[in-house]
């Protein structure tokens, strides 16, 4: 076993084997497809109205359009739009194998057998597969978080305005996928303990704020002057944390 970990090791931290591990997941969730075919998630009805109606300057449903936000009708609606239920397939499939790369790319920084071991359980977990069998906003946020966790990794290794922009543009589609992620806005402040002169640290700071503010207020005029409500979004049901979950679902 040790034998074969030394000649595995030089590898994983190499190109080859990023290649490598997303070729698995590419195998693994075709495998997974066999016995959990790609079907409707929750809420999926809902976001295919709002994709219909982002179109439509007077929606037919402006309260239901306030409960949604963007970004996971756009993503969830587009492929579908184009390709029909073959671009859910690939959209679906891409983010898995997205996810589970990028999560091996950041664990690789703490050494070859973390790395390994976070590609293995994501790879091997069946509740995780599952999530990528769901079309729905969760594969959405899931994939925008991960994106969002690998700019921040690379910021807070090497501080820089251009990686502080990167992780503000980041942000954005994390905080337009879903109401109650509008708290992970807070997280433009992490500029301000980055091992770097305290000019650096403003600057940073000020500037991914700005790049997350503009977006999120031109979106909330926009709310306003199509359905007069200036508010980013009414968050539906679940604006109370774990509302869903205790509440209205009542899987906890």
């Amino acid at each position: 076993m040790r034998e074969l970990w030394s000649r595995l090791r030089p590898h994983v931290e190499t190109r080859r084997g990023t290649a490598s591990v997303a070729l698995a997941a590419l195998a693994v969730h075709g495998i997974q497809t066999v016995i959990w075919p790609v079907v409707p998630g929750r809420d999926y009805v809902t976001y295919m109205r709002v994709y219909a109606e982002m179109w439509n300057w007077h929606s037919l449903i402006p309260w239901e359009m306030m409960w949604r936000m963007p970004v996971a009708p756009a993503v969830l609606g587009i492929p579908l739009d184009l390709f029909g239920p073959w671009g859910a397939r690939i959209a679906i499939t891409a983010g898995f194998v997205a996810v589970v790369t990028v999560w091996f790319s950041i664990a690789r920084r703490y050494g070859p057998a973390c790395a390994v071991a976070v590609a293995a359980a994501l790879l091997l977990t069946p509740s995780f597969g599952l999530l990528f069998h769901r079309y729905s906003s969760d594969v959405v946020t899931a994939v925008a978080f991960t994106l969002l966790a690998l700019a921040f990794v690379r910021l807070w290794e090497h501080p820089s305005t251009r990686r502080a922009a990167v992780a503000g543009l980041a942000l954005i589609p994390v905080a337009l996928t879903r109401p109650a992620n509008q708290v992970v806005v807070a997280i433009v402040l992490t500029p301000l303990l980055l091992a770097t002169t305290r000019a650096e640290r403003l600057r940073s700071a000020a500037l991914m704020a700005t790049i997350v503010i503009v977006p999120l207020g031109t979106w909330t005029i926009l709310n306003g002057a199509r359905f007069d409500d200036r508010a980013l979004s009414r968050g539906g049901g679940a604006w109370l944390p774990f509302y869903r979950a205790y509440v209205t679902d009542g899987i906890i």
